[in-house]
């Protein structure tokens, strides 16, 4: 079992008993408490009433889709990780995942092991992350980003940001003039294997960015990467 500053919470929303027992227990020999749903509506109602750091979610429910909980469920839990289960190969809804910041799509065809090796790396970042310091400033772009409070202010204005926003912002704060390649960029912000991802997937959340703050420290790098250029 692994020993955790603090205790991990996971919700797993998945009408496939099986797979959703096998996958608890092998979550709580880790050393994560986890409860486990069917239906989404019960799941809803429990996050509202305590938090959780990670939800796990089929694809397809009868009333809604695995996107639309997870969206509802970061409306209540801003910060927290997702990953989509799915017996579908289709490469769109995979794409789809990675577009919309889901954090890691799994193929409930590959072992529970691989499961839990993907969820271990997704929470294990989140707890690096503790160390960094509270607050990362950019005097150019009047950005400051309250780690703690995972909060991003431009020109003292609160500004709503998404979790992948959030966490490019993170790393381009933290590596000021340095050049990242896109490789870089997709091994730090996704657990998918790199060559899953369409790279022009983060072309567009940098593109999403940029609008959202109005930055102009985010400079491209033609056929590498990108790199936040300050003074």
């Amino acid at each position: 079992m692994r020993v955790h500053a603090e205790i991990k919470r996971i919700i797993v929303v998945d009408d496939e008993k099986e797979y959703t027992s096998a996958l608890a227990k092998k979550l709580k020999k880790e050393g994560y408490k986890v409860d486990c749903f069917s239906d989404p509506v019960k799941a809803i109602s429990m996050a509202i009433k305590k938090p959780y750091d990670l939800v796990i979610s089929e694809y397809k429910f009868e009333n809604m889709d695995g996107f639309q909980l997870v969206g509802i469920l970061q409306g209540i839990m801003p910060t927290l990780h997702s990953i989509l289960l799915t017996k579908c190969l289709d490469e769109a809804v995979e794409l789809r995942a990675i577009e919309s910041g889901i954090d890691q799509f799994i193929n409930k065809q590959k072992s529970i092991e691989v499961a839990v090796k993907y969820i271990v790396e997704i929470l294990n970042r989140e707890y690096q992350q503790v160390f960094t310091p509270r607050e990362l400033i950019s005097q150019e772009e009047g950005i400051v980003l309250n780690t703690r409070k995972r909060e991003v202010y431009k020109d003292d204005q609160i500004i709503d940001v998404t979790k992948k926003e959030y966490d490019l912002l993170l790393l381009f704060l933290s590596n000021k003039g340095v050049a990242l390649s896109r490789e870089a960029i997709a091994e730090q912000l996704w657990t998918t294997e790199i060559e899953e991802i369409d790279l022009r997937v983060i072309d567009g959340h940098i593109n999403r960015l940029r609008a959202k703050l109005n930055l102009f420290c985010i400079n491209a790098i033609r056929g590498y990467g990108y790199k936040w250029n300050e003074q």
